[in-house]
């Protein structure tokens, strides 16, 4: 597709890092389930812990296969704005009327590219139960609910970061941006 005489970017998911993400995952989670039959044998105190992973990473690795078998781009970039598909709290659309600033930020060692937009709210609102609390908890520590990390991308964090930025520059709206 392409609009305005300007073409799409179309970035898929790196079938390699996402294999890795979900046999992590999936490895995780057995080893809690474990942790758990154990304890219930032998009590021990890692019960919860094992739980705890459990319930946190198996539906981690239930993402990552699933997007293992969809050929949906993971990012798309063009003259309307980005498409972000690239994680499991991703928010869709975003047009570049949309966005003022992006931004960098770490996070317990991960670095994210942060798409800082004129009313956080609509992104906030949109999504599931946990897709909310997410965002929320994004907004909380890194100023908006959107960040984009190259994890399950075939981009490096400073590739991924310079696109979107010279995206951003040469699509935004006069007036638009910090």
């Amino acid at each position: 597709m392409e609009t305005d005489s300007q073409p799409t970017l179309s970035i898929p998911m790196s079938k390699s890092k996402t294999a890795l993400i979900a046999l992590g995952s999936f490895l995780f989670a057995v080893g809690g389930l474990a942790m758990c039959v154990v304890g219930l044998v032998w009590p021990i105190p890692g019960v919860g812990i094992g739980a705890a992973a459990a319930l946190f990473f198996g539906p981690i690795g239930v993402f990552a296969t699933r997007r293992l078998l969809d050929p949906t781009p993971a990012l798309l970039v063009d003259a309307t704005g980005i498409v972000d598909n690239s994680s499991a709290v991703s928010v869709g659309k975003i047009a570049w009327a949309e966005i003022t600033a992006i931004s960098t930020s770490e996070v317990v060692g991960q670095r994210f590219v942060n798409i800082h937009v004129v009313d956080p709210s609509r992104f906030l609102s949109q999504g599931n139960v946990v897709q909310r609390f997410f965002r929320r908890l994004n907004a909380r520590m890194v100023g908006t609910p959107i960040s984009i990390s190259p994890n399950a991308l075939p981009l490096s964090f400073d590739d991924l970061h310079s696109l979107l930025v010279r995206a951003f520059e040469s699509y935004k709206p006069p007036g638009t941006g910090v």
